[in-house]
């Protein structure tokens, strides 16, 4: 059985991303999870914040800097869109 951090959720995630390729949907997803949590995070304490980005946290942790740092460029350039 699964954790509630869910490495189940993780595996199956990363396994996603992975078959995906991280260059293109690593961004996509942690943005997906991100939103996500938006709308209860304004309501929770620290700690459950915390919990609540754990999740798209690891996901990017798990790859390579060289793909973090794509991924933070793609990310500020969808930001400063908005």
């Amino acid at each position: 059985m699964c954790t509630p951090v869910s490495y189940c959720f993780l595996s199956f995630f990363a396994h996603l991303v992975n078959v995906l390729g991280y260059r293109d949907f690593l961004a996509p997803v942690c943005m997906l999870l991100l939103e996500k949590s938006a709308n209860r995070v304004v309501r929770q304490s620290p700690d459950e914040i915390q919990n609540s980005l754990v999740l798209p946290i690891m996901l990017f942790q798990q790859t390579s800097y060289e793909i973090q740092i794509h991924v933070g460029r793609f990310i500020s350039l969808i930001a400063g869109r908005s």
